[in-house]
């Protein structure tokens, strides 16, 4: 039926990838489909195994580490047309998956 308010996002990180620090101006969910992934929101370290679902606030500066040893995928959830920042509070343009 689709909608023009929310997006859902399919992410795959390959064994040993860390992303950049970033903070969003909406909600966000994620979602573990497979592998492994923690997520580092301030002093608050989330592991995310399949099946297992994290909120992250907007606003909040967090970073997603794959350590496991194979691929991490995922289900990304917000309102669309999410935006990113930079630790600073500088924005950055959205990935081209993102947008």
């Amino acid at each position: 039926l689709g909608s023009k308010d929310m997006a859902v996002i399919r992410q795959i990180a390959p064994a040993g990838v860390d992303g950049p620090a970033h903070s969003h101006d909406r909600d966000e969910v994620m979602i573990m489909l497979e592998g492994s992934l923690s997520v580092e929101a301030g002093d608050t370290v989330a592991s995310l195994s399949p099946g297992d679902a994290v909120l992250v606030p907007a606003g909040t500066t967090h970073q997603l580490k794959n350590a496991g040893s194979g691929d991490a995928q995922w289900l990304t959830v917000s309102r669309a047309g999410i935006r990113f920042f930079v630790p600073g509070g500088d924005e950055v343009p959205a990935p081209e998956w993102a947008q």
